[in-house]
């Protein structure tokens, strides 16, 4: 009977654990398809702006101008955190040394935590961990963020550990993210503060976005952490008490290591100033409204197009003539990647800069081994825009076609 019921209780803890798990991706696809949709709207409010202070040079307008544009840029990172949340910004692998990162933002992590005493407890980190450091350190800064928002200022503490979980180890978490490989070793950064703590009703809900309660802060922060630590097949344990703080530690699996033989790079040179004929194909009309006009200022001729069967029409009559196409990947009917792939097979040394409001794997495996090709993520200025047709155009000229 004995066994019976504890075979129960184990099926009931693993459906618990795949509900939640799906439960949180689709939260996930959510949030990337809202980031994604509030990025293409972005894109004519940040060219509108830059085009007004253009024709309006007067101070108040000017300001006007700059007022949208700073919005504009918080709308951005907003949305960069979402797609963060929902595993769609790509991850960049590289040999880290956990806790020397860490170390290297003492300075950092104490501004960002008003006052509050801050204990770092550095063991060392085994080789093998290859992760994103940037996005390590938005972990961190997240879950030390998170302890001050929960302690406050007045008698706060909070201590960040880093160190080897090794094979084997158990320890009692109320609330575990991931799949946990009780045999395999990983690299761990640890936050824990003493501040008031979680029921077991908030716990549950510590990762959804823009939950938010007094002791947890607001906005994206724990789910920003949890995209990430998945992206990285990682692990996150929560172990919380009311009246006795909150304990996270984010495990980093561990990779045999491999020497990296590191190609110096070249400093890349002045970028040609271009000119031309520029096609543009975008489903949304206040995309390629904006879009064109800013081009069109910088002296191109543009020829919109909102969906890809014209784009690969108009390409068949006059793509020789083309400077670059600028094609979104996101639209309907007949998609980015379908006229990317067309196009190259007619026209393999057209330069083509693809733009959307996602970002992932996806498009890099798209334009894996094309020198001609690039991703422009929106939205985005004028010099991002120009940068992006320079860049796609000088490869052109490098390959002598």
């Amino acid at each position: 009977m004995e066994e019976v019921r504890r075979g129960r209780d184990e099926r009931a803890h693993l459906e618990q654990r795949v509900k939640e798990a799906e439960r949180l991706e689709s939260l996930g696809v959510l949030a990337g398809g809202v980031a994604h949709d509030f990025n293409n709207l972005l894109v004519p409010i940040v060219a509108g702006a830059e085009l007004l202070r253009e024709d309006c040079p007067d101070e108040d307008t000017q300001r006007t101008a700059d007022d949208i544009l700073q919005a504009a840029g918080i709308a951005t990172d907003l949305c960069q955190q979402m797609l963060s949340y929902a595993g769609r910004t790509p991850v960049r692998l590289e040999a880290l040394a956990l806790d020397s990162l860490i170390d290297d933002m003492r300075e950092l992590v104490r501004a960002s935590t008003q006052g509050m005493a801050v204990r770092f407890e550095l063991g060392p980190t085994p080789g093998g961990l290859r992760a994103d450091p940037t996005q390590v350190r938005q972990v961190l800064l997240n879950l030390v963020l998170n302890a001050s928002e929960a302690c406050g200022a007045e008698g706060g503490r909070v201590v960040l550990r880093t160190g080897e979980q090794r094979p084997g180890e158990t320890r009692a978490e109320a609330l575990v993210i991931g799949e946990l490989d009780a045999t395999a070793s990983y690299a761990y950064l640890e936050v824990e503060d003493n501040g008031p703590g979680m029921e077991a009703e908030v716990l549950e809900r510590v990762f959804d976005p823009f939950f938010s309660t007094k002791l947890l802060g607001r906005g994206l922060g724990m789910a920003v952490v949890f995209g990430i630590v998945r992206r990285h097949e990682g692990v996150v344990c929560v172990t919380s008490e009311p009246g006795r703080g909150t304990k996270i530690r984010v495990l980093f699996p561990l990779a045999p290591q491999e020497a990296e033989a590191r190609e110096p790079v070249a400093p890349r040179a002045a970028l040609p100033a271009v000119r031309g004929r520029v096609l543009l194909v975008d489903d949304d009309p206040r995309v390629r409204a904006t879009t064109g006009r800013m081009l069109e200022r910088k002296g191109f001729e543009v020829v919109a197009v909102a969906d890809g069967k014209g784009a690969l029409a108009l390409c068949r009559e006059i793509g020789h003539e083309l400077t670059c196409v600028l094609l979104d990947l996101s639209m309907p009917g007949m998609t980015g990647d379908h006229v990317y792939r067309a196009l190259r097979e007619k026209l393999p040394f057209l330069p083509i800069v693809l733009m959307s409001g996602y970002t992932g794997e996806r498009v890099a495996e798209l334009l894996q081994g094309d020198p001609r090709a690039l991703f422009l993520h929106k939205p985005f200025g004028s010099e991002a825009l120009l940068g992006a047709i320079g860049r796609a155009s000088a490869e052109v000229e490098c390959t002598g076609s």
